[in-house]
């Protein structure tokens, strides 16, 4: 069956006023946006088109590239930003085959960054950071051609903040490697309306440290994160802070003569803990000798534990180990037992190791084991404290097996056969239930 061809709909009243509102709102667009074709765009170097009110937008005191297109090159251009007069109320940039500026010495442009293509032109161009806010008129001029569109000047933002956290690096003694933070030390946010740049500075060393910044460079609204790290060279037990900075610095803006006294550059610190020894002890740092010793021990009733004590430094040092409410077992210096003292020479880049074994006392919570140590030049004593503690219900004492082991063992074996004697004595039912 050949279907019958359907007569053709007339457009619907309703549809024929949107058509009409549509071409009045299309049109009001190229109004506003230049009657003859052409079209400007501002923006700082980058970043983009930027608009307010539906208005292109100047930024005091920075550079600008203004795109303007829908000209005819050959007929030259003109662009005169004009807000009534004044040494920085009036710029005047043009083009015919170069590109210069008229108004202030050619201060105000830079001929290398623009560039001409087919009918779009675009103009590398600054204010200076005097020049009075508020709306302006942007005339271009293209031969016989004349557009006025209205742009507005705004101040030049920058204004950082941050989020940091202090950085904690550790290295074994006499060791050579670098170490990187897991966690970053500082994210910077750029709140302003300008572009800023990061540099990263350390109050010394700054050649051993690595830095690890995702962006060095943000625009409005941009973020980064700051990771630490250090090329640790072979050093002695030590522990020293270093202050990192780090400078938020404008750029973009016109070095005009008093600018930099306007764009001048954001500071935050923050602190990098460089430590080398054992982590989680204590250090007794001197000239001469060093002491790398726990500050508290956890102890088990009835259980020997070893303590290690680091010692280095460029000396002789006599040793003395005693203990207040624990038990010294035996104490040793790189494997040779002495009793109660000895003397340790100690040489430059090596390390001696102080082995205490300890056992608690019953009924002493807390205990301490003194270390009295002399140098030529030095007297100090260090302390070590200890803890009694309970060990946790089915966990075994610290070196030691599970004390309860055997016994367990035993009472299943001891049930198992309690079971066969039980079912050896009752009586077997009979067929039918009946005993």
């Amino acid at each position: 069956m050949i279907p019958q061809s359907q007569p053709r709909r007339r457009p619907r009243h309703s549809e024929l006023k949107i058509l009409v509102l549509l071409f009045i709102f299309l049109n009001s667009f190229l109004v506003v946006n230049g009657q003859h074709g052409l079209w400007v765009e501002v923006g700082l170097p980058g970043l983009g088109p930027m608009w307010s009110g539906g208005h292109p937008v100047f930024v005091q005191g920075m550079w600008h590239s203004v795109k303007v297109s829908g000209v005819d090159p050959d007929l030259g251009v003109e662009l005169e930003l004009d807000a009534g007069g004044g040494e920085y109320g009036k710029y005047v940039w043009a083009y015919n085959g170069t590109f210069r500026e008229e108004t202030h010495g050619g201060f105000y442009i830079k001929e290398d960054l623009c560039s001409a293509s087919g009918d779009t032109l675009i103009f590398h161009v600054g204010l200076d950071w005097r020049t009075p806010l508020g709306n302006w008129t942007l005339t271009v001029r293209n031969g016989a051609v004349e557009e006025a569109f209205e742009v507005v000047v705004v101040q030049a933002e920058y204004h950082a903040t941050v989020q940091k956290a202090d950085v904690t690096l550790w290295q074994e003694p006499f060791t050579e490697g670098a170490i990187m933070a897991g966690m970053p030390a500082m994210t910077i946010r750029n709140n302003g309306n300008i572009f800023v740049r990061l540099e990263v500075h350390f109050s010394r060393w700054e050649e051993n440290f690595l830095v690890n910044l995702d962006r060095d460079t943000l625009g409005p609204g941009d973020s980064a994160s700051l990771r630490v790290g250090f090329r640790f060279p072979s050093w002695r037990p030590m522990r020293t802070v270093v202050t990192g900075r780090v400078d938020v610095i404008p750029v973009g803006f016109v070095e005009s003569p008093g600018a930099f006294n306007v764009f001048t550059t954001q500071t935050f610190m923050f602190d990098v803990h460089l430590n080398v020894g054992h982590s989680g002890y204590e250090l007794l740092d001197l000239d001469l000798f060093q002491v790398e010793y726990p500050p508290i021990v956890q102890l088990y009733l009835g259980k020997v534990r070893d303590v290690p004590v680091y010692l280095t430094g460029n000396c002789t040092v006599t040793v003395t180990v005693h203990g207040e409410g624990v038990s010294i077992v035996r104490t040793s210096i790189d494997g040779e037992e002495f009793n109660v003292s000895a003397q340790v020479r100690l040489e430059p880049g090596n390390m001696s190791t102080m082995l205490i074994s300890v056992r608690p006392l019953a009924g002493v919570e807390e205990g301490k084991i003194r270390i009295h140590l002399v140098s030529e030049f030095e007297v100090r004593d260090v302390v070590i404290k200890t803890k009694l503690k309970k060990q946790p219900t089915g966990s075994p004492p610290e070196g030691g097996e599970r004390p309860y082991g055997l016994a367990v063992i035993l009472a299943l074996l001891a049930a198992f056969a309690l079971s066969l004697w039980w079912s050896k004595r009752r009586p077997k039912a009979g067929r039918g239930g009946q005993k």
